[in-house]
């Protein structure tokens, strides 16, 4: 997990779920019980995430890349095992701003 969001007043936490394109939402029923109240559909990849306290609105935000550059012909290979690592990045081609509203 790379964030969440939390909305005090209503006790509702919001789980990006990056790589599957969701938002779990789930509720904060007592200080150690949650309750899994919605699994909402957003993009691949979005998973900053804020909550506005006083408009209970969830916003998401999520950049579009278009190809990553080719390397240079006399580039070395990169070194293997070295993790997770995404590699090079394309630029951002277009951006997503995505609302949840209640």
């Amino acid at each position: 997990m790379d964030a969440l969001g939390w909305d005090p007043s209503k006790k509702l936490i919001y789980i990006p779920n990056g790589a599957d394109g969701t938002v779990t939402v789930a509720h904060q029923d007592s200080a150690d019980a949650y309750t899994v109240v919605a699994t909402v559909p957003t993009l691949a990849g979005a998973k900053t995430i804020t909550v506005d306290p006083k408009t209970h609105n969830v916003y998401l935000f999520q950049p579009e890349r278009g190809p990553a550059p080719p390397p240079p012909a006399d580039a070395p290979p990169p070194p293997p095992g070295r993790g997770r690592g995404r590699g090079p990045l394309g630029p951002i081609i277009a951006s997503w701003f995505i609302v949840i509203s209640q």
